[in-house]
């Protein structure tokens, strides 16, 4: 199973608010980028010491030029949770549409307003799940 990158839009408004974990890929102008290069041509690897020692920040700031890191969807919503105390919940029913949920997971979260339900419902549950990791990351930038 390959884990979901988030799209170009989020990773952007990712990059805003402060996103600066480490990924194996980045966006430069839209187009997708591998973060390494092993003998001459980018591999699938999972995170190893190894790997990650050959990976850059994406989101620095003093980066020259239109780059954006990518995180997995799974990444991107362990941020969220871990350093803005922000959860994204997908659900479906017996239609198996998937919705979404954002919820503050305690008094110190970057957003602690109510808990928002997506108004519309959504035919898969990456869909479903990179709505809510957007608007998760727009609540963020409206309280900075």
């Amino acid at each position: 199973m390959n884990e979901q990158l988030i799209s170009f839009d989020v990773a952007k408004l990712a990059k805003e608010v402060g996103f600066n974990w480490l990924c194996l890929y980045h966006y430069h102008k839209e187009k997708l980028y591998p973060n390494w290069i092993e003998n001459g041509s980018s591999t699938d690897v999972e995170f190893e010491a190894d790997v990650e020692d050959l990976l850059e920040d994406y989101n620095d700031k003093n980066l020259i030029g239109d780059y954006c890191s990518v995180p997995t969807q799974a990444m991107l919503q362990k941020w969220l949770r871990d350093i803005h105390g922000i959860a994204v919940h997908i659900s479906t029913d017996i239609t198996l549409s998937w919705t979404y949920t954002i919820q503050s997971l305690h008094p110190q979260a970057t957003y602690t307003g109510p808990t928002i339900t997506s108004g519309e419902v959504f035919s898969t549950y990456e869909e479903s799940l990179e709505k809510g990791l957007y608007r998760a990351l727009k609540l963020i930038n409206n309280e900075n």
